[in-house]
């Protein structure tokens, strides 16, 4: 028999245990929360890196408050404590190595070839503009980008590495506190009882709210342009959003936390009771509950009550084997075995499992849990002092855990909480405390009938169907959604807009996807209340105050001192003002579309100059980004020109060391591998120039070189200086050269690549042209115009590479290489085309 609407509304408001938290006499008048900082939780974290990163945050992060019921309400409480910091700075560093491992990916990211451009600042700031604004959710003006490239100058110039100097960039966006904090203080130039958010931080406390991130580029587009606060635009985002592959995870977060289901991972059972119990059936348990929420939310669009009666249930093979059902092979949707009585979630077995203690049954839990979290009944905790352990069990004289409970009640500071708490977690008592159902507790038969208020309710079907017809539900449902979506216990003032929700949701068959919808564009989400800033004692008390931008007054209401009246700073904007009230007028920056690459714009007079200072487009190489702009990647490089990071050569060949002998056998093998390794080249020569923080090189594909093994006895017979005594220098290269040519009738070549005891791999250039010259002549293209290649102090190496290759270009060719022959000032180089 089921209860009438009217009784349950009676349920736990007239006994001096349990106290409705929305009965109020009073009618208070409407304020919103109070403006505050959300720090990050873990899931909020871990989503807006994989955001910004496309990586999994892999360390350790400061644990999370739970208030109210969850952890949005204990995030605007938090602060970061010194161990806190420790946690956020690892955490940053070691995400910046997982989303920029090397100089490709960094590249990649940058969208330019960072090592060729100067100043550097062309190709990080726009990056590092872009990123920041992102992370930290709002515009970003001149001081915070060159904050960031200060990061960056000092990390590279320390380490001599250009990408540990991006990673840097990276560990301090994460580590800003406009990153770890989602702040909210409105509009200053509003009143300070209820401030409108700005467009950013509307947009921020959507985002997280729907997506559990930051707000993607359609949400800071708007923001930018000052219209998500329109009430069409915003509707149209929420609808977009609700529709996202994101938005069942976020808003299932919700859920996740109302039902404590975190509890899951840790929950233990007693062994010798239930030895079929297992991680695969807890996996099961958790899954379909949030099966149950996706269906009903997302896909059905139907009355969020129905979580409570739907027999509709995703059960996995073990779970399917648990609750006694025919095996299945795979997961599936099934409708349950009406004897089973389970109904909704009250009578599933993720729920009664959490809602157990390890051995046995708690029906006190399981009716607290229906109390406090379904009901929104403030039920206080026991006694001081009182024994809350149930009476043992006799094995002699076995009693079932209803009348133990019975005999547990009969103390008079017990009794009044069990009278509200027992009689709903009595009628599971079909299900033990693992959830399997059963007939018989102790060899004795089960009593699942329930007296709560004079009304007979048996099982978890007729219970879950009671409560979803009491209007108490509806408003504990708003209630919980409100401190979820805001971040805030609600508040006496708050409850003119619990009222409008609940009839708001009333009138739209509690469908949650309408709910959330009036939420967003009700005031209590689209306002805050100017924090207050300390207490007092003497109430309309004022007090002289100030902030960045001027003088003012607090006022002494309600034990609190009030918001100083003079405005606050805010983020620079295009707009004439000096916002942040720092002197400078218009220091906003946005990030723009160059001709080439993206670049910085800045703001002068209110008005954006419509100059995009960025890097300039880049020849195209082999690095999975389009340099040269024009749509395609990684197109027509039969000869690349590329930069690679000392140890990464080195890396190829431990016994090369660029430093000090760049042209040693190791060496060139070291740069025959890099070049190998890549998608768009088999070998390569170099390195060119002198430069200690990258080894230049030339790799080319299979069109202009030709790979081959030789004998270094074949080798001697072009020249005999050439020989495995000799294997690298002047006398080898003449003799690849000629071998090349003579042998294979190739235009040139170079090497050797990698060679042994008896042999060696050298390259063969069909396409190269051949070129007698004098060092006097080449000179001048040596690395700074110095002459270091000149014949004497150098005839070859790395300076020459470079010259030879300077004087090709100048030539008309691509590239180049030598010298193949030498003798005097003179020497034969060979050009390609």
């Amino acid at each position: 028999m089921l209860r009438t609407a009217s009784m349950l509304i009676t349920l736990g408001m007239i006994s001096a245990c349990g106290t409705n938290e929305a009965n109020s006499l009073d009618a208070p008048v409407f304020s919103p929360s109070e403006a505050s900082a959300h720090r990050l939780t873990q899931a909020g974290y871990r989503s807006a890196v994989r955001e910004l990163f496309d990586v999994e945050v892999t360390s350790p992060l400061p644990v999370d408050l739970r208030l109210n019921g969850f952890t949005s309400v204990g995030a605007a409480q938090l602060s970061i404590a010194s161990a806190d910091l420790d946690l956020y700075e690892v955490a940053a560093w070691d995400t910046a190595a997982l989303a920029i491992p090397g100089p490709a990916v960094r590249d990649d990211r940058l969208g330019c070839a960072l090592d060729r451009v100067e100043p550097a600042e062309n190709c990080v700031a726009p990056w590092a503009a872009a990123l920041a604004r992102r992370a930290w959710r709002r515009p970003l003006d001149r001081q915070d980008l060159n904050l960031l490239l200060d990061v960056y100058y000092a990390a590279s110039e320390v380490t001599q590495d250009r990408t540990v100097g991006t990673r840097a960039v990276v560990a301090a966006v994460l580590q800003s506190p406009w990153f770890l904090f989602r702040v909210e203080v409105g509009d200053p130039n509003g009143p300070r009882d209820k401030r409108r958010l700005t467009d950013h931080e509307l947009a921020a406390r959507l985002a997280s709210f729907l997506t559990g991130g930051l707000p993607d580029e359609a949400l800071r587009s708007d923001a930018d342009l000052g219209i998500l606060s329109d009430p069409e635009v915003l509707e149209g985002h929420v609808e977009r959003l609700l529709t996202s592959e994101k938005a069942p995870e976020a808003v299932g977060h919700f859920f996740h936390e109302w039902l404590e289901l975190e509890r899951m991972d840790t929950v233990e059972k007693d062994g010798e009771r239930f030895p079929n119990f297992s991680a695969s059936i807890k996996d099961g348990m958790r899954a379909e509950l949030e099966a149950m929420f996706t269906d009903i939310v997302f896909t059905e669009d139907a009355d969020f009550r129905t979580i409570l009666t739907t027999e509709k249930a995703w059960l996995t093979p073990a779970l399917a084997e648990h609750y006694g059902l025919p095996s299945m092979s795979e997961p599936a949707w099934v409708l349950l075995p009406e004897e089973q009585d389970r109904g909704g979630i009250l009578g599933r077995a993720g729920f009664l499992t959490l809602e157990s203690h390890r051995a046995d049954t708690s029906p006190t839990h399981r009716g607290l849990f229906i109390q406090s979290r379904l009901l929104c009944n403030s039920i206080p905790p026991p006694p001081a002092g009182i024994e809350t352990t149930l009476p043992a069990v006799d094995p002699d004289n076995p009693i079932t855990t209803r009348e133990r409970l019975a005999q547990h009640a009969q103390d008079p500071a017990c009794s009044s909480c069990h009278q509200l708490v027992d009689p709903m977690g009595l009628t599971l008592e079909h299900y033990d405390a693992v959830g399997a159902y059963r007939e018989m507790e102790h060899g004795l038969p089960i009593d699942a009938s329930g007296d709560v208020m004079g009304v007979p309710v048996e099982g978890a079907a007729e219970l879950g169907q009671a409560i979803a017809e009491d209007p108490q539900l509806v408003d504990c449902i708003v209630r919980q959604v409100y401190r979820h979506a805001l971040g805030t216990s609600e508040t006496e003032e708050a409850e003119p807009a619990i009222a409008e929700l609940v009839a708001s949701a009333e009138a739209e068959n509690v469908r949650l996807s309408s709910l959330i919808g009036a939420l967003v564009r009700h005031e209590s989400f689209q306002t805050v209340e100017a924090a207050s800033i300390g207490s007092c004692a003497a109430e309309g008390a004022k007090r002289t105050c100030e902030t960045e931008c001027g003088e003012g007054t607090s006022e002494c209401r309600g034990g609190k001192w009030q918001a100083c009246s003079a405005p606050p700073a805010s983020p620079e904007v295009c707009n004439g003002i000096d916002d942040d009230c720092d002197g400078i007028v218009d220091e906003a920056i946005r990030v723009c579309e160059g001709a080439f690459v993206d670049g910085v714009e800045s703001c002068e007079d209110g008005e954006w100059t419509g100059v995009c200072v960025g890097s300039p487009a880049m020849p195209e190489t082999c690095n999975g980004v389009d340099d040269d702009r024009d749509g395609e990647i990684d197109e027509g490089l039969d000869i690349d020109r590329a930069w690679f990071a000392p140890s990464e050569v080195e890396g190829e060949q431990p016994s090369c060391r660029i430093g000090t002998d760049p042209m040693s056998g190791a060496c060139r093998a070291a740069v025959n591998r890099v070049c190998n390794l890549r998608d768009c080249s088999v070998t390569g020569f170099g390195p060119i120039g002198s430069a200690a923080a990258t080894v230049d090189a030339i790799c080319l594909d299979e069109s202009m070189v030709q790979r081959h093994w030789v004998s270094y006895a074949d080798l001697a017979a072009q020249h005999q200086w050439c020989n495995t005594g000799n294997p690298v220098g002047s006398d080898c290269n003449a003799s690849i050269r000629r071998w090349c040519k003579n042998v294979k009738r190739q235009s040139s070549g170079f090497g050797p690549l990698e060679y042994s005891t008896t042999g060696a791999f050298v390259a063969c250039t069909p396409e190269a042209t051949e070129f007698s010259t004098q060092y006097s002549l080449i000179a001048s293209f040596s690395p700074g115009g110095a002459g270091a290649c000149n014949g004497v102090n150098e005839r070859l190496g790395a300076a020459c590479n470079f010259a030879i290759d300077g004087w090709c270009r100048d030539q008309g060719f691509r590239t180049g290489y030598g010298p193949v022959e030498n003798y005097g000032d003179n020497l034969i180089v060979a050009c390609l085309p």
